[in-house]
C-alpha cells in the first residue's frame, strides 16, 4: 500500500510541476 501512495505523490508533484510550467509560460508569453 505505501508504494501507491508514493506513486500518487510522485503522479500529483508531476501534475503540479506541469501546471507551473504552463502558468510560468503563461506569463512569459
Amino acid at each position: 500500500m505505501d508504494s501507491v501512495r508514493i506513486l500518487y505523490d510522485k503522479i500529483r508533484l508531476n501534475l503540479i510541476n506541469h501546471y507551473l510550467q504552463m502558468t510560468c509560460l503563461d506569463q512569459v508569453g
